[in-house]
């Protein structure tokens, strides 16, 4: 660490450990082997094989959880429901092909769930809550 304002986001089923530099600069290292320096702006990606990939990103979007909201921008159902999944703490069961949706939006994280679904469901994707669980279908 070199004198940063940064986000790390690692979720075991993401297979990926996400750094996001807003200010300053950090390091990032792999294997040990010489680390590269993010920019404010940028992200880097380690995944679970230990390849390092580094990107420019909307810093926006990803700090959006910091600011109470959900904010996305052309990210697929799949992706999408991870977030409300690790949010509301519940299971996420798909059934039958959901096909390929591309969200963009944001809405406050303090909208309960069923309104959430209600806001996805104008994109033609249903969903249906048992318990803990939200079951996706098309």
């Amino acid at each position: 660490v070199l004198g940063h304002t940064s986000n790390l986001n690692s979720h075991e089923e993401e297979g990926v450990i996400k750094t996001t530099l807003l200010e300053g600069s950090i390091q990032v290292n792999a294997n040990l082997k010489k680390g590269i320096i993010l920019k404010p702006g940028q992200q880097s990606q380690l995944s679970s094989k230990q390849a390092l990939k580094v990107s420019d990103v909307n810093t926006s979007q990803v700090m959006a959880w910091k600011e109470g909201y959900f904010r996305f921008e052309g990210i697929g159902i799949k992706e999408l429901m991870q977030h409300i999944s690790r949010w509301y703490d519940m299971e996420i069961e798909y059934q039958g092909e959901v096909g390929e949706h591309e969200f963009v939006g944001e809405i406050p994280r303090n909208t309960r769930l069923s309104a959430v679904l209600k806001i996805l469901e104008a994109s033609g994707i249903k969903f249906k809550v048992e318990g803990k669980k939200i079951i996706v279908t098309e």
